[in-house]
């Protein structure tokens, strides 16, 4: 999901790991930003994380059942 969004021109995060874990930073510093702007980069956020899950989803069905192997 992070090489989705970290290829849209309209929004930038970075990422760490945090105890082992994969983490997506969203830092907002600019005096400027509003609440709109934060609506937005989340909704951005929720945007590319259902195109991740349906593009794993789609994955999964081509997967056959009972050996695993992606058909």
């Amino acid at each position: 999901m992070f090489g989705r969004l970290s290829a849209r021109r309209d929004i930038m995060l970075t990422q760490t790991s945090l105890n082992g874990i994969f983490c997506i930073r969203f830092a907002v510093g600019a005096t400027r930003t509003n609440e709109g702007h934060i609506q937005d980069a989340y909704n951005v956020i929720v945007e590319e994380a259902k195109a991740a899950l349906d593009a794993w989803d789609s994955g999964l069905e081509t997967c056959d059942q009972a050996s695993g192997v992606v058909v």
